[in-house]
């Protein structure tokens, strides 16, 4: 298995245009009325065993990247869409251990702004090292507090 990965094969699961309603953003009114998010997820982790197997592992389908950006848009509230991509992705690291990568696009199609948009949209990025640095991080700074 080492091998495998020294070689540069990647195994990914990817979610595209998840539809999932919200009640996240600045504004008051975002957050009583709610609003339509889409949702975008590419994991890389280790599913060579469902390959070989064709049995679906709980530890790394898609389905379980679902259900997780659908526990975190429509059972949690945030103010920021950094705020929601960044807990789907610590919701991810935290429940697949498997887990080495992930990239959550997380889109807003009903944007107050004042001029014509399809959407705006946050990009997190991170592989699992990134992640725990971070996250260790933010654990430090909060003890400071």
């Amino acid at each position: 298995m080492e091998e495998e990965k020294s070689m540069g094969r990647m195994y990914q699961a990817e979610v595209n245009n998840l539809q999932l309603w919200g009640t996240h953003g600045h504004f008051e009114e975002e957050r009583v009325r709610g609003q339509k998010f889409q949702v975008d997820i590419r994991a890389a982790y280790d599913m060579l065993d469902m390959c070989r197997t064709d049995r679906l592992d709980r530890e790394g389908g898609y389905l379980e990247l679902c259900r997780i950006a659908t526990r975190v848009v429509e059972e949690e509230q945030h103010r920021l869409l950094q705020r929601v991509a960044w807990r789907i992705l610590e919701e991810a690291f935290g429940t697949l251990p498997r887990l080495e990568w992930i990239r959550v696009t997380i889109r807003k199609p009903a944007v107050p702004v004042q001029k014509v948009v399809d959407s705006v949209a946050v990009v997190l990025e991170m592989t699992r090292e990134e992640f725990l640095k971070e996250a260790s991080r933010e654990a430090g700074t909060q003890q400071e507090v």
